[in-house]
C-alpha cells in the first residue's frame, strides 16, 4: 500500500500535534497547576479547541499553618505592600494597625527602592511595632518564594552602612521634629512629618529638566547613584531598585540563619509532628513555607512555647498529660 504526500503530511500532524501540547503542558506545568487550583474552586466545566473537560468539585486545601494547635495568638499579624509610593505609606500610619510583619516582595527587580525600604522600615517600627521584615520573590514561577526574614532594625543599620545618605537625613529630619531621635513611641503626625522631610531633602531626592540637570555638577552622581523615575521634569531619587543582587549583597548578612527560622510546612503533619518542628527552631520567629518554599505564615515562637508550657501545666493540673 503506498501511501501519498498528502497522507503523509496528515500522519505528521496527527503525530506531532499531540507531542506539541505535551511540551507546553510540561513546559508550564507551574503556571498551569496554579490556574486549574484557582478554577477549580468556582468552575467545573472547560472547553479548550472543542474539548470539554469536567472538572470535580475540589475542597479547599487544608492550610495546616492555621490549625488550632496553633494558638492564634502566635500567628502574627503582616501587611502586604501594594505600593511603594509615600502615600501608601502614609495610609498605613493612619491606619494605626500594628503590623507584626511587612512582606517585602521583590518581584523581578522593580518594585521596591531601597530608599523606600529604609523610611518603610524605620517608620512602621517605631510607629507600629514592625518586629520582622519578610523578603520573598514573586516569579512566573513561584508566589512569595521565601528569601528571608530580616529585623527592621538590622536592616536599617545594614542600609545605613551601605548608602550613609540614607541615615544621615533621617536623623536630621528627625531631630527637627523636637522628640528624641528613633524615639518610641513615634506620634503619627510626627511620622508623616519625618516621611515628608526625608523625601523632600536634596540628598535623596531631586527634580529638574534633563537639559538643565546635564549642565550641573551633579549630573555624573546621578548617572551613579540615582534612579530616574520619571515625569516631567524628571524626578530622581537617591536609591538604587532592590533586586536579588542587592538582598544577597546588602542584606543577606542580617537575615536570621534559614535552618533556625524557617519550616516548610506539610498537609500531611500531624498535629504532634509541626508542633515539635517548630518548638525545635532556635529563633523568635518562624516562616512556614510549603514545599516550593512559598512564605504562607510567620508564628511567634516564644509565645507558641510559653502558650504550650501553659496548656502543659493545666493538663498535668488535671492528671492528664499529652504525650
Amino acid at each position: 500500500m503506498q501511501i501519498g504526500f498528502k497522507d503523509s503530511i496528515e500522519l505528521i500532524k496527527a503525530i506531532a500535534w499531540p507531542l506539541i501540547v505535551a511540551l507546553a503542558l510540561f513546559t508550564f506545568r507551574k503556571p498551569l497547576y496554579r490556574l486549574l487550583e484557582e478554577l477549580g474552586q468556582r468552575v467545573t466545566k472547560l472547553e479548550i479547541f472543542k474539548i470539554s473537560f469536567e472538572l470535580a468539585k475540589l475542597p479547599n486545601p487544608p492550610a495546616p499553618w492555621t490549625d488550632a494547635a496553633i494558638m492564634g495568638s502566635t500567628s502574627l499579624t503582616g501587611g502586604y505592600v501594594t505600593s511603594t509610593t509615600i502615600m501608601e505609606l502614609f495610609r498605613w500610619i493612619r491606619e494605626r494597625a500594628d503590623w507584626h510583619y511587612l512582606i517585602v516582595d521583590i518581584g523581578a527587580g522593580k518594585r521596591w527602592l531601597i530608599s523606600r525600604l529604609f523610611i518603610f522600615a524605620v517608620i512602621l517600627q517605631y510607629l507600629h511595632g514592625l518586629r520582622c521584615i519578610v523578603f520573598v520573590e514573586t516569579t512566573g514561577e513561584y508566589r512569595r518564594r521565601l528569601l528571608g526574614l530580616a529585623n527592621p532594625e538590622d536592616v536599617r543599620l545594614a542600609l545605613a552602612k551601605k548608602y550613609p545618605w540614607l541615615d544621615q537625613v533621617l536623623i536630621r529630619v528627625w531631630s527637627a521634629q523636637d522628640i528624641p531621635v528613633l524615639a518610641k513611641p513615634l506620634p503619627s503626625k510626627k511620622a508623616e512629618s519625618i516621611v515628608n522631610g526625608f523625601m523632600q531633602d536634596a540628598q535623596i531626592q531631586i527634580k529638574g529638566f534633563e537639559d538643565d540637570l546635564k549642565e550641573q555638577p551633579i549630573w555624573e552622581d546621578l548617572q551613579n547613584e540615582w534612579e530616574n523615575l520619571g515625569g516631567t521634569p524628571s524626578v530622581w531619587e537617591h536609591t538604587r531598585w532592590l533586586n536579588i543582587r542587592r538582598i544577597n549583597e546588602d542584606l543577606r548578612a542580617v537575615f536570621y540563619p534559614r535552618d533556625v527560622s524557617h519550616f516548610v510546612d506539610s498537609p500531611e503533619l500531624t498535629v504532634s509532628q509541626r508542633n515539635k518542628a517548630i518548638l525545635s527552631r532556635k529563633g523568635p520567629l518562624v516562616a512556614l513555607t510549603n514545599d516550593e518554599e512559598e512564605f504562607k505564615a510567620l508564628v511567634d515562637r516564644e509565645a507558641f512555647l510559653d502558650q504550650m508550657a501553659a496548656q502543659l501545666a493545666e493538663k498535668s493540673a488535671e492528671g492528664s498529660v499529652p504525650r
